[in-house]
């Protein structure tokens, strides 16, 4: 019963795209160092939290997702008091990879 319901599952699953076949940006949730130290916490809530609580929910207890916005508050204020983090982080783009050491 689980691998007929991951199958179906799987197949609802798409990619969003514009009128070109190219993928589309413009839903993106801002996840990356350079787009969350531009948040507000509120707004991080709203857009990147919130978006993903039914899911992080299946894993985590709500106290672990509730520190989350602790976790984003103390990345804001790690990046306005180093100037070391805060040019690292500065300097990231689209295309900086995940795995970039």
């Amino acid at each position: 019963m689980f691998a007929v319901e991951l199958v179906t599952g799987l197949q609802n699953v798409k990619a969003k795209q514009d009128d070109a076949n190219r993928p589309l940006d413009s839903d993106v949730s801002p996840v990356l160092p350079a787009q969350l130290v531009k948040l507000r916490t509120n707004v991080f809530i709203w857009e990147v939290l919130d978006h993903f609580r039914a899911h992080i929910s299946k894993f985590w207890p709500v106290e672990k997702i509730n520190l989350i916005k602790d976790e984003h508050c103390h990345l804001l204020k790690v990046y306005n008091l180093n100037s070391i983090l805060k040019a690292a982080i500065n300097k990231q783009d689209h295309q900086t990879s995940f795995n970039l050491g």
